[in-house]
C-alpha cells in the first residue's frame, strides 16, 4: 500500500443568517437596537461548520482520481470510516478514516465487482452496487462486507422469477443511486430504476430475513414525474422516518411513504407521494442526500456543477418535519475541476450521524467538516428581579442587581424614571451590566428603577422598582457616644445571632452584653465601648436552658442584675418543670472582687401561675424578651413570650401571655401570669418595656406598637394604646427591641427595616397620639437579622442599643420640646349660654382659640380669642361665655 499526504483546506463557513423572533423588538427605536446590540436578527439553532481535512482526487490517494471514475461515498457509524466507490480499472472502494482522513486501504475483493454505489447499514454492514445499465438475466447484484477487512459476499443474485424480471426494470439502468437503513434482519436497500440518465418512477426495494440474503420488491410511484430529465444518472436518495423514503427528482424533493408489509405483497407495490418540497433547484440539476434519524438532519448536496460555479453547495435542514424543512447551515466546497458526470455523494457521520459531514465532489475532492450545534438562541427571561427599598444617603450607595436565562450575550440597560412608566423611563448612562450602583447615593436617586435585557432573540424588561433615598432624622438633642460594629472581633460583637441581651448600669456606667455561645456576659465600658470583664465565670452555673443557656440580661435601679436562658415549655422541648431560670447578680462587679456574688432567683415554667388556672402550663417559649423596673423589694421583672409560628418549632402556646415576676425581699421572686385577651400571637416576642403604674408596652418586628395595662390579682391584661405606624415619617413597623423612658416620654428601638438597620427615636407626644419620630442612629455593620434579635436600654440620659449581627450603639441625649402632631376638635357643647371647646392637646404646647363670624372660600378673617394656652393634659378644654351670643359663630384651634 502506497504512503500517501494529507492536505488540510480551510473553507470558508458561511452559515445561513435566519430571521429570529424580532416581533417584541419592533417597538424599541433604532438608536436602542443599536445601543443594545440588537442591529442583527436572531438566528434560529443552526450548525457551525469547521474544515477537518481534504483529500483532492489529483493526489493520487488511493483511488480518488480525476477520472470521472468515483461515485458515492457512505459513512459507518461502528467504525467512523468512510468508503467511496471507483468504476475504473481496477475498480475498487477505498477506506477512510472519518477523524484523520487517512487512506485505510480498500475492500477486499471490490476490484472484482466495480461498485457503483455503496451504503452502510446501522449495524456497520457495508453494501456495495455495480451499475446494471440495461437489467438483463444476472447483471444485477449487491455484494456485502460485515466490515471493512472481511470477506466479499454476494448478498443478492439477481434471478429470472423475482421483482427485477418484471418488464418496468429489464432494459432499465440500476445502481446509480442508492440508500440503506435498519440492521440485521431489518435491513433495507433502495435502488432507483432509470432509463439512460432519466428517472422513471420505478425504485428496487430490498429487505431480507435473515439479515445476509436479499429480495427485491418493486415501488411504483405513480405521481413522480416520469422519465424527467435531470442532466445526470444519480438522483438523491434516502430513507426518512415511518416506511418513508425522499427522492429528488427534477423541480421538487418528494415524500414517498411504502407499505410496511411490501416484501410480502406482489410487485409491483404502490409507493404515496405523501410530501412536496421545493428544497432543491430547478429543471436539469441533481442533488445528493444524506439523513441522520437521531438529530432529524437532512444534508442536501447540490446542485451538482459541471464546470461553474467554483463551488458546490452544501446544506442542512432541520427534518422533524418534511413540510417545513429548516436551514440550519450551509458551507461550500470549491469546485475547481470539471464534472461531466454531475456525480459525487454526500453522508452524515459522526455520533448520531449529527457532528460530521462528508463530501464527494467526483474529479474534485472527498471532504470532510464537523458539525458543531448552536441551538437557538432563547430570549431573555428574569430569573431574579431587582429590588428596591427605602436606603439613607449615610449608607454611601445601592446596587440594584437582576439575574436573567437566556442566549449570551445578554445586553443589559438600566432605567430610571420619576412615575412607575417603562414607556417614560430614560436610559442611565454607562449602567450596561446585571447590575448598578449609585454612588454617592443621595436623595435624588429616589424614584422607579427598571432593567432592559435583550440578546439576538429578544427584550424583557424587568418590573418597575422603587428606592426611596432618605436623609436619616437628625436632632441636636442628640449626641452620638460610640459604635461597635459586629465584625467577630468579639465573641459579643458576632454575626451569628448569638449576641441578644444588653443592659445598663448606671452606678457603675457599664453595659453589659449577653452572648450565648460563650455562655457569658460581657461588661464594657459605657463611655468608650471597651471591653472591661466578663461578669460570668465557669462557676456561675448559669442554667442551661432547652434552647439557649443564656438570653437576656437587665439591670434594676439598684445596680442588681438579672439574666435567663430561652426556654420552651412545649410538650417534647422541656426536659423538666425547672428549665426556665433567672439568675441574679447583687452588683456589676468584677468576678475577682470580694462582693461578687450570684444566685438563683427563680426557676419554673413563668406561663403555669395563671391566677384563675393555676399549676396550668401556658406552654410557651420565655426568654427572647426581658425588662425590670425598681429595686429591692419593688423589682419587677417583664418577661414576653415568643410567637407562635409552627408547630414543634417554637412552642404551642398562645402567644399572647406575659409573666410579671415580683419579690417581697428583693431576691425570691414569684410569677403570675398575664393573659393579654385582646393582642395578637407574638405581640410581645421580641420587645417588653415597662409604662407607668401598671401598664407595659410591647413591640415586635411586623406587629403593632401596643400599651397594654394589667391586673397582677385577675392575671388578665388588656390593649390599651395600639399604634400601626406613627404619623410622621419614621415607622414602627419593623421595630423591635424597644426601650421606654417614661419619665420623659422617649420612645427607642431598632428598626430593622430600614437599610442598615437603625436605632430610632421616637416622642411619646400625650395619650392617644402616635410615637413621632426624630432621631435615627445606624449601626456600623448591615448584615441580615432575620430572627429580629435586638435589645434597647434607656436611662437618662443614656441610650445604648444591640442589633444582632450588626454591633452597638451608644448615645447620650436631651429632653427636646414636644412635638408639634396633628389634632382635632372633639367636642363642642352649650353650657349655661356659653360654648365649651375640647380638643387634642400636648403636653407643654400652645394652642390659641380663633373664631370667624363666616367661612368664606378664600381670605377668612380669623381672630384670636382670649390668650393663647399651654396644655398640661392630651386634652385641653377653652370656654366661650361671650355675652350677648354672637348670631353664628366658626372656631378654630391653632397650635405651635
Amino acid at each position: 500500500m502506497k504512503r500517501h499526504t494529507l492536505e488540510s483546506y480551510a473553507t470558508p463557513c458561511l452559515p445561513v443568517r435566519r430571521p429570529g423572533t424580532t416581533a417584541n423588538l419592533a417597538a424599541l427605536p433604532v438608536a436602542v437596537l443599536l445601543l443594545l446590540g440588537l442591529a442583527l436578527p436572531a438566528r434560529a439553532q443552526h450548525f457551525l461548520f469547521t474544515n477537518i481535512w481534504v483529500q483532492y482526487c489529483t493526489n493520487g490517494t488511493g483511488d480518488l482520481k480525476a477520472d470521472g471514475n468515483n461515485r458515492n461515498v457512505a459513512y459507518n457509524a461502528v467504525s467512523n470510516q468512510v468508503y467511496v466507490g471507483y468504476r475504473g480499472s481496477p475498480s475498487a472502494v477505498d477506506v477512510f478514516d472519518g477523524a484523520a482522513g487517512s487512506f485505510l486501504g480498500t475492500l477486499p475483493d471490490s476490484s472484482t465487482v466495480a461498485t457503483y454505489s455503496v451504503g452502510v447499514g446501522d449495524d456497520g454492514v457495508i453494501y456495495g452496487v455495480p451499475l446494471a445499465n440495461g437489467v438483463s438475466g444476472a447483471n444485477l447484484n449487491i455484494y456485502s462486507w460485515t466490515n471493512w477487512q472481511s470477506d466479499i459476499y454476494h448478498c443478492y443474485v439477481q434471478s429470472g422469477s423475482d421483482a427485477t424480471s418484471l418488464g418496468q426494470v429489464q432494459g432499465k439502468r440500476v445502481g446509480d443511486s442508492m440508500a440503506v437503513t435498519g440492521a440485521g434482519a431489518n435491513t433495507l436497500i433502495l435502488l432507483w430504476v432509470n432509463v439512460g440518465i432519466n428517472a422513471t418512477n420505478y425504485a428496487l426495494l430490498f429487505s431480507t430475513t435473515d439479515g445476509v440474503n436479499f429480495t427485491p420488491t418493486l415501488l411504483y410511484v405513480p405521481s413522480l414525474p416520469v422519465l424527467f430529465n435531470d442532466a445526470g444518472p444519480q438522483h438523491g436518495l434516502a430513507f426518512y422516518t415511518n416506511n418513508t423514503f425522499l427522492v429528488k427528482v427534477g423541480t421538487s424533493l418528494y415524500e414517498v411513504q411504502y407499505p410496511a408489509n411490501s416484501a410480502s405483497l406482489p410487485s409491483p407495490v404502490t409507493a404515496t407521494i405523501i410530501g412536496t418540497n421545493s428544497v432543491g433547484g430547478s429543471t436539469g440539476q441533481s442533488y445528493e442526500l444524506s439523513y441522520s434519524p437521531p438529530g432529524n438532519l437532512l444534508a442536501v448536496l447540490g446542485p451538482m456543477v459541471n464546470s461553474t460555479p467554483a463551488s458546490l453547495e452544501v446544506n442542512l435542514f432541520g427534518a422533524a418535519s418534511f413540510a417545513n424543512l429548516n436551514n440550519e447551515g450551509t458551507t461550500n466546497a470549491p469546485h475547481f475541476t470539471s464534472n461531466g458526470n454531475l456525480t459525487g455523494g454526500v453522508a452524515l457521520g459522526g455520533a448520531g450521524k449529527t457532528n460530521a459531514l462528508y463530501v464527494l465532489d467526483s474529479n474534485n475532492a472527498l471532504w470532510a467538516w464537523s458539525l458543531t450545534f448552536v441551538a437557538a438562541p432563547v430570549a431573555p427571561s428574569i430569573t431574579t428581579a431587582p429590588v428596591g427599598g427605602s436606603a439613607y444617603t449615610n449608607i454611601g450607595s445601592f446596587t440594584f442587581t437582576v439575574t436573567a436565562a437566556g442566549s449570551a450575550p445578554l445586553f443589559y440597560q438600566w432605567q430610571f424614571n420619576t412615575a412607575s412608566n417603562l414607556a417614560t423611563a430614560t436610559s442611565i448612562s454607562l449602567a450596561t451590566n446585571s447590575s448598578y450602583t449609585i454612588n454617592p447615593l443621595t436623595t435624588s436617586a429616589s424614584g422607579w428603577y427598571d432593567v432592559v435585557i435583550s440578546n439576538t432573540a429578544g427584550v424583557t424588561s424587568s418590573v418597575p422598582v422603587l428606592l426611596s433615598v432618605s436623609t436619616g432624622f437628625q436632632s441636636p438633642y442628640v449626641t452620638n457616644l460610640w459604635a461597635l460594629a459586629a465584625d467577630n472581633s468579639e465573641p459579643y460583637l458576632d454575626t451569628s445571632y448569638n449576641t441578644r441581651g444588653l443592659a445598663f448600669d448606671p452606678s457603675t456606667m457599664s453595659v453589659l452584653v449577653a452572648e450565648h455561645a460563650t455562655v457569658n456576659i460581657y461588661v464594657l465600658n459605657a463611655t468608650n465601648g471597651s471591653l472591661e470583664y466578663e461578669l460570668t465565670t465557669p462557676s456561675t452555673g448559669l442554667p442551661s436552658g432547652s434552647i439557649f443557656p443564656l438570653g437576656q440580661v437587665v439591670v434594676a435601679d439598684d445596680g442588681v442584675a438579672y439574666c435567663c436562658n430561652v426556654s420552651s415549655y412545649q410538650p417534647g422541648q422541656q426536659t423538666g418543670n425547672n428549665d426556665f431560670s433567672i439568675t441574679r447578680f447583687d452588683a456589676v462587679i468584677n468576678p475577682t472582687n470580694a462582693n461578687y456574688n450570684f444566685e438563683v432567683a427563680w426557676t419554673g415554667d413563668p406561663g403555669a401561675f395563671q391566677p384563675l388556672n393555676p399549676g396550668a402550663s401556658s406552654q410557651d417559649r420565655w426568654g427572647d424578651s426581658m425588662a425590670v423596673r425598681g429595686a429591692g423589694t419593688n423589682t419587677q421583672i417583664l418577661l414576653g413570650t415568643y410567637e407562635t409560628i409552627g408547630a414543634n418549632e417554637f412552642g404551642t402556646g398562645p402567644g399572647t401571655n406575659v409573666a410579671i415576676l415580683t419579690t417581697t425581699d428583693g431576691t425570691n421572686f414569684t410569677s403570675t401570669t398575664i393573659a393579654v385577651t385582646n393582642a395578637p400571637d407574638g405581640f410581645s416576642y421580641l420587645g417588653v418595656a415597662w409604662g407607668t403604674n401598671n401598664t407595659f408596652w410591647t413591640k415586635s418586628p411586623g406587629f403593632d406598637l401596643r400599651q397594654v395595662q394589667y391586673d397582677l390579682t385577675t392575671g388578665i391584661g388588656t390593649v390599651i394604646q395600639d399604634f400601626s405606624s406613627t404619623a410622621s415619617a419614621g415607622s414602627l413597623n419593623q421595630i423591635a427591641g424597644i426601650g421606654l423612658d417614661n419619665s420623659n416620654n422617649i420612645l427607642a428601638g431598632v428598626n430593622l427595616g430600614d437599610t442598615p438597620n437603625d436605632l430610632e427615636l421616637f416622642q411619646i407626644p400625650s395619650a392617644g397620639f402616635p410615637p413621632q419620630a426624630y432621631y435615627q442612629a445606624f449601626f456600623p455593620a448591615y448584615n441580615p437579622n432575620i430572627n429580629g434579635n435586638a435589645a434597647t436600654t434607656i436611662k437618662y440620659p443614656y441610650i445604648f442599643s444591640l442589633d444582632a449581627n450588626n454591633g452597638i450603639i451608644a448615645l447620650t441625649y436631651a429632653i427636646p420640646p414636644p412635638p408639634i402632631v396633628p389634632y382635632n376638635i372633639t367636642a363642642v357643647t352649650n353650657h349655661a349660654g356659653s360654648v365649651v371647646l375640647t380638643w387634642q392637646s400636648v403636653a407643654q404646647r400652645t394652642y390659641q382659640v380663633q373664631y370667624t363670624g363666616a367661612v368664606l372660600a378664600n381670605n377668612t378673617a380669623w381672630t384670636n380669642l382670649g390668650s393663647p394656652i399651654t396644655a398640661t393634659n392630651s386634652t385641653t378644654t377653652y370656654t366661650d361665655a361671650t355675652s350677648p351670643r354672637p348670631a353664628a359663630r366658626y372656631y378654630r384651634i391653632s397650635g405651635h
